[in-house]
């Protein structure tokens, strides 16, 4: 991953526009899903929507990525009880890593933008821990 800046943190300008967007992963075209083709962390947790799965090389203590079994490019376009699952899920997965100990907030991104959203590249939520402030 190239992030945009350069010391002493200056911003880059953006690459020339790719039209038509090439395949991502998952889609026809693109690479395989990582979940789907074997290349992720084994999951944690499952159930017949979602996988839990621990980010390949992580070192950080509660790190989690939250799939769908689902190949979508977006949370509009899951089918409706999936979504409506998400909450339960995400919620339940916060517990654990709150059980955990030591633990104050446990923060949620989304990230789509190499894959649709799927098993690998899907409604991924990256979950990380945050140690309580003294």
């Amino acid at each position: 991953m190239t992030i945009p800046y350069e010391q002493p943190l200056m911003p880059l300008s953006p690459g020339e526009r790719v039209i038509p967007e090439p395949p991502r992963r998952g889609e026809p075209g693109g690479e395989p899903c990582g979940i789907c083709s074997g290349k992720a962390t084994s999951a944690v947790w499952s159930d017949e929507h979602w996988s839990l799965h621990p980010p390949v090389g992580g070192s950080l203590r509660g790190a989690v990525w939250l799939a769908s079994r689902v190949h979508v490019d977006s949370f509009s376009d899951l089918p409706p009880q999936v979504a409506a699952d998400f909450g339960r899920v995400v919620a339940k997965v916060e517990r654990g890593i709150l059980s955990l100990g030591d633990v104050a907030r446990v923060h949620l991104y989304r990230w789509a933008t190499e894959a649709p959203t799927s098993t690998s590249g899907c409604c991924r939520a990256l979950s990380e821990c945050s140690k309580p402030t003294e």
